[in-house]
C-alpha cells in the first residue's frame, strides 16, 4: 500500500488571522495550494482519500477529490492535535452540517456529532493516537486483494502528520519533531514485512510558499 500524507493547505489560523475559529477555513492562498496538491496527486494516482473532519482538511481533501476522482471519506482518528482544552461548547461540525457543506463526503455510520475528542492532548497521546490510526487503516485493507498496490491519501494536520510518520516507523517515544508544511506531501509504502519512507514534506508542486 502506498500512502500519501497531506497536511491541509494554508488556513486562516496559519495566516495569523486573529479571529480564526478552531474549525477555520482555507485562505485564498490555501485554496490555490490545495488545487496544486490535487493536481500532483492526480499524476501519482489516488484510490481513496481519508480525511480529518475539520473544515480546513476537508477543503483540501475536496480539491484532491475533484482532481483525482477518488472518494473522500471522514477518518476521525487523524484529527487535529490540541494542546489546550476547547472553550465552552463543541466547536466542530456535526454530520448534517458536514454533508450540507460537503455533499460529496462519505461519513462512517459510527461518526459521532460531538465528543469524539477531549483536549488537551499531549504529544505522547497524539503519537499513540496515530499508532492506533495505522492499526485501523491496516485492518481496513487487510482483506483487499489489491492492498499491496492500493494508493491511499490521508489528509490531516501538521502535528498529526509528523506523528503519523513516526508511528509508521514504529516510534513510540518522541525524541524530535518532524517539520510538516502546509499542503506538503509525504510518501510512505507499507509492504509485507517492510515499511519504506520515500520522502517527507515535499512542496515542489506548490506555486507559492509562505516560508
Amino acid at each position: 500500500m502506498l500512502i500519501n500524507l497531506v497536511r491541509h493547505a494554508q488556513s486562516e489560523a496559519n495566516a495569523g488571522l486573529s479571529s480564526a475559529p478552531i474549525d477555520c477555513e482555507l485562505t485564498a492562498l490555501g485554496r490555490r495550494q490545495a488545487a496544486a496538491t490535487g493536481e500532483r496527486l492526480a499524476q501519482l494516482g489516488v484510490d481513496v482519500i481519508l480525511c480529518s473532519p475539520y473544515i480546513r482538511a476537508l477543503e483540501t481533501g475536496t480539491a484532491i477529490h475533484l482532481a483525482t476522482g477518488a472518494p473522500l471519506e471522514v477518518f476521525t482518528p487523524i484529527h487535529e492535535h490540541h494542546i489546550e482544552p476547547f472553550p465552552d461548547g463543541w466547536p466542530l461540525l456535526g454530520r448534517r452540517a458536514l454533508l450540507a457543506r460537503f455533499p460529496h463526503l462519505q461519513i462512517p455510520d459510527d461518526f459521532a456529532d460531538k465528543g469524539w475528542h477531549h483536549p488537551p492532548e499531549t504529544d505522547a497521546q497524539a503519537l499513540a493516537r496515530m499508532g492506533s490510526a495505522w492499526d485501523l487503516i491496516r485492518k481496513r485493507f487487510a482483506n483487499d486483494p489489491e492492498r499491496h498496490t492500493r494508493r491511499v491519501c490521508l489528509v490531516s494536520h501538521g502535528s498529526p502528520t509528523g506523528k503519523l510518520i513516526m508511528a509508521f516507523q514504529g516510534i513510540t517515544t518522541i525524541h524530535a519533531d518532524i517539520r510538516i508544511e502546509n499542503a506538503s506531501i509525504s510518501l510512505l509504502q507499507d509492504l509485507p514485512g517492510k515499511k519504506i519512507v520515500w520522502g517527507t514534506n515535499w512542496v515542489d508542486h506548490l506555486p507559492e510558499r509562505t516560508w
